[in-house]
């Protein structure tokens, strides 16, 4: 470990040597593809066939307190603690169905990159909105009026102007959009904002509301803030060790070590740990009418489950089959070098951190000698731990296979998974009798199954003594870490306080604005989702590659899917306000233990969850940036932070609301009825409805956009001054691949019918037509600047596609838009054939 700079060096070199041969023979192979795509063209161009487009995007986040929400796996760095979860979408929050909080520290930077891009749509809303602008009306009017006048005039209200501006900043006039048009709509987007903008917004008004928070229900939200702000002595170390002397502490080579790690592993969960896996209280996947106990991945790491409510072709157990795994598992792509890079080094600056922690919990009258070796056993055991973690793409191939998860009751339990005595845990952590039926759902099988195989590789008192450094590292560091400078102090106590208070600081959020303003947006909303829905269900109506039976059951569950908007009621209760904090105990001058009080708290249960039914809705946290859809309620989610930006002002046209809030909405609404969504029935159970022959005519249209991706992008970014190619699987990207194109489609079309009776104007100053504002507002919802090191772990970590190609996806699809451009057949952003699915 002394030598860590000097590896990496090497590491550095090793890599630039290794991809030195490929940067060589690159031009002949460019040529070749050119000279063939060139050949190939004059055919294409002959072309006519017919198509339909569409879009969708989808995300849920997740968050510890967990009452009645999504957020995600996406997953949390940012306002939000869990890895991948910090914004949107995914993500849908990105903790789910349990009472507790997930800080993934070193890998938080890696996966806000993530976070970043699956919420990108509704990050560029507020991101691209005038600084420091709150929402307000100009006038409180339905949402078909709009600034007024004819197609031929123009908007020249004061957010009409702005959005001009806006635009006018972002695109490049010099690029041709039937060649590239996210280029053309996003090349000047680095010289106009950046995407980080919004985490920035969010975190100056919560920051803000904390800071005032003095006095009142929400004065021990303040006071805790403040406890942050002044834990800045080295001495933080000593609560934290005897944290750990708490939970069983340092186990010498004279100890024989626990028969069991059950106790163990049932206090770590008590606050906040889950090094091993993660226990948590869900609605029944397949009787949405109970809560069961769900087993699942560590809190560095999505949770499996959360997965279910992604926009992923993830699973569907009853209607996989070995064709199309076979071609999938072939399609499989691995992990890029430059990657695998990234991880690498990531990875060894977690061990560095852990080593320097082991060395002060090791006795200091312990010799030199045992001291190494205690110390490499440790180290030894995290590492192969976190080699044991499936990969994002991984863990998606796997759960459209039949082992995708298990449901067992305790003694199958016990039986699959004997290294831990599952009856006392389970107890312990959940206050309340486990019995032989209760439902336990094992999220992710095949990980379970390498952890008993590692567990048996070591002795039991190294896993103990490992555990408690792995959670050191992994929870309690950032909270000890003195070596945080003071400028990025009062962010990251911000993002404290609404980890461990989400519900509080929800309540303290949405006293920014007036009932009557909350009012006016929910029927707006609900107006908006009423038309899009509309849209959708005549054009299954239409859809000749369903069957009747399929058409049936899809406008039957288009008819139940509901939409949550804006946040959940009781927020508004003054009694509930009363006693949000009452039971909290807050030292101003004792953050550490504040926020482990705090985290007990949250895993305490003192309701037994057998006698609990599930709540039939979902909210999302009001200052969570994300639209989700919920599969197991068919619920569409959206929280206040989306419907507060300046596009979904009623005087703003309306090409702007249906290409950015609409454009969103038509996405997640699509999800209820991808490959996840057509597992799931009208109330969220899991009831398969599609035929076999309609799934098999589904996938085959995803497949061709699969197909088409495959072909039309190829990626190579400079890292480490080597150029290397990006790696994309297309198959983990068809579900919002699918909704990104459709949702695209009935987007624009219910645009279309509400120009019926009113024609939008023009933005003032542009030389540009509403067809073409609809469709480069849709395009700047993507806009975003990226390190090449942030676009290589994107692609490896995230489950939609990158935004350059996401963009030039969705349009190249889409028939209207080339119309809008006047792109010719044959021209990449209008090739001959198009995809279609909804």
């Amino acid at each position: 470990m002394e030598e860590s700079g000097q590896k990496r060096l090497q590491k550095q070199q090793s890599f630039q040597s290794q991809t030195q041969p490929q940067q060589n023979s690159n031009p002949t192979a460019s040529q070749q593809q050119q000279q063939t795509q060139q050949s190939q063209q004059p055919n294409q161009s002959q072309q006519h066939q017919k198509h339909h487009h569409s879009f969708h995007h989808h995300h849920h986040h997740h968050h510890p307190e967990g009452v009645e929400v999504e957020t995600a796996g996406g997953g949390g760095a940012g306002v939000f603690p869990e890895a991948g979860s910090w914004l949107c979408c995914l993500p849908c929050a990105w903790l789910r169905g349990n009472n507790s909080v997930h800080k993934a520290s070193l890998t938080a930077a890696m996966l806000l990159v993530m976070s970043l891009l699956v919420a990108s749509p509704v990050l560029f809303l507020i991101s691209s909105a005038p600084s420091g602008e709150k929402f307000k009306d100009c006038h409180l009017v339905d949402d078909d009026d709009s600034c007024g006048g004819g197609s031929e005039s123009a908007c020249q209200s004061l957010a009409c102007r702005g959005a001009a501006e806006r635009v006018e900043a972002a695109i490049t006039r010099t690029t041709d959009p039937c060649k590239d048009f996210y280029q053309y709509a996003c090349g000047g987007w680095g010289r106009h904002q950046a995407l980080t903008a919004l985490q920035d917004r969010i975190d100056s008004d919560i920051r803000h509301l904390l800071q005032e928070a003095t006095s009142g229900p929400f004065q021990k939200l303040g006071d805790f803030y403040e406890s942050c702000l002044r834990a800045r002595d080295t001495s933080l170390l000593l609560p934290m060790f005897t944290l750990l002397d708490e939970l069983g502490g340092y186990l010498p080579p004279s100890s024989q070590g626990p028969q069991d790690l059950s106790t163990l592993l049932s206090r770590l969960l008590r606050v906040n740990g889950a090094p091993l896996f993660d226990a948590y209280v869900e609605r029944d996947l397949h009787n949405g009418s109970k809560l069961v106990i769900f087993l699942d991945l560590p809190r560095r790491f999505a949770h499996t489950s959360r997965l279910l409510h992604y926009p992923l072709a993830y699973h569907d157990i009853l209607f996989s089959h070995a064709s199309s795994i076979n071609i999938r598992h072939r399609r499989f792509v691995e992990e890029s070098r430059a990657y695998v890079y990234l991880k690498d080094s990531s990875e060894e600056r977690r061990l560095l951190t852990m080593e320097g922690l082991v060395q002060k919990f090791l006795p200091a009258t312990m010799a030199g000698e045992q001291k190494t070796k205690e110390a490499h056993n440790i180290l030894l055991f995290a590492s192969l731990l976190s080699k044991l973690y499936p990969r994002a793409k991984e863990l998606a191939n796997r759960l459209q296979r039949d082992d995708s998860y298990e449901y067992l009751n305790l003694t199958q339990l016990q039986k699959s998974y004997n290294f831990v005595q599952w009856k006392p845990l389970l107890e312990h952590v959940f206050s309340t009798n486990i019995t032989a039926s209760d439902t336990i759902y094992v999220m992710a099988p095949t990980y379970m199954h390498n952890l008993g195989q590692l567990l048996s590789r070591f002795q039991t008192r190294v896993v103990h003594n490992s555990l408690l450094l792995v959670y050191a590292t992994d929870i309690l560091h950032e909270l000890v870490n003195s070596t945080m400078s003071d400028n990025n102090r009062p962010g990251f106590c911000t993002r404290v306080t609404v980890s461990v208070f989400s519900k509080a600081v929800s309540a303290l959020y949405i006293t920014q604005y007036s009932p009557q303003l909350l009012q006016h947006l929910n029927n707006r909303v609900k107006k908006m989702f009423a038309k899009l829905k509309d849209t959708l269900q005549k054009r299954i109506e239409n859809l000749s590659w369903m069957d009747g039976e399929t058409r049936t059951a899809a406008l039957k569950k288009l008819s139940a899917l509901r939409g949550h908007f804006m946040t959940w009621p009781h927020l508004w209760n003054q009694t509930f306000l009363d006693g949000l904090l009452q039971d909290i105990t807050v030292d101003q001058n004792d953050f550490f233990h504040n926020v482990i009080r705090r985290y007990r708290q949250l895993r305490t249960f003192t309701i037994d969850f057998h006698t609990q039914a599930p709540s039939d809705r979902k909210w999302a946290y009001p200052f969570v940036v994300n639209a989700f859809y919920e599969v197991t309620l068919n619920s569409i989610v959206i929280p206040l932070a989306v419907l507060t930006q300046s596009y979904f002002r009623t005087d703003m046209p309306l090409y702007v609301q249906y290409g950015t809030i609409g454009l969103i909405f038509s996405h997640e609404i699509l999800h209820g009825f991808d490959l996840t969504g057509a597992g799931y029935g009208v109330n969220g159970e899991r009831d398969p409805w599609m035929t076999l022959n309609t799934r098999l005519r589904l996938e085959a249209r995803l497949e061709c956009v699969a197909k088409q991706y495959g072909e039309a992008f190829h990626r190579k970014v400079t890292f480490l001054g080597t150029p290397v190619d990006v790696q994309f699987d297309w198959n983990v990207t068809r579900n919002e691949n699918m909704a990104d194109v459709s949702g695209l489609e009935v987007a624009f079309e219910t645009w279309q019918r509400l120009q019926d009776n009113h024609r939008d104007p023009r933005l003032p100053g542009l030389n540009l037509k509403p067809e073409q504002l609809f469709f480069l507002h849709a395009a700047q919802v993507y806009c975003t600047d990226m390190s090449p090191e942030d676009y290589i772990v994107l692609v490896e970590k995230d489950f939609h596609t990158p935004a350059p190609e996401r963009v030039n996806g969705i349009m190249m699809n889409s028939q209207a838009f080339s119309e809008a451009f006047n792109c010719p057949v044959g021209s990449k952003m209008n090739p001959g054939k198009k995809c279609s699915t909804y």
